[in-house]
């Protein structure tokens, strides 16, 4: 599964240079190479303040080519307020909270729960 934006780009270009009288032989390689690019899983996880999709994110971490990153330090330059923000940025939730933990009477959880969400690369 190949970058579906980066093939967009350069099939975009190639029909520029088409409108331009031509479209060159290493425009049309750059495409199929991109198809066969393997893909790249990054993932985001979120803590949010309650349970649902609208809750406040209290906290960040992505995962990308095996590297962490914790994002910036002051939650006001992260790149989501809430998990909603994410999906219409184009992450997929692949786990929800644990609303199980929550069942448990004996014990006490803080509020709260992580949402993991997806992109292909």
């Amino acid at each position: 599964m190949a970058n579906h934006d980066t093939i967009r780009e350069r099939v975009e270009h190639c029909l520029d240079e088409l409108a331009q009288g031509g479209v060159r032989k290493a425009s049309l390689r750059a495409i199929l190479d991109a198809l066969d690019e393997p893909p790249r899983q990054q993932l985001l996880f979120l803590r949010v303040s309650g349970l649902t999709v609208s809750s406040e994110v209290v906290g960040m971490l992505t995962l990308e080519n095996g590297e962490i990153d914790e994002g910036p330090l002051e939650p006001e330059d992260w790149p989501y307020n809430t998990v909603i923000e994410a999906i219409q940025a184009g992450w997929r939730v692949i786990k929800f909270p644990e609303l199980a933990l929550w069942m448990d009477e004996t014990k006490t959880y803080e509020v709260g729960g992580e949402y993991v969400l997806e992109k292909w690369r």
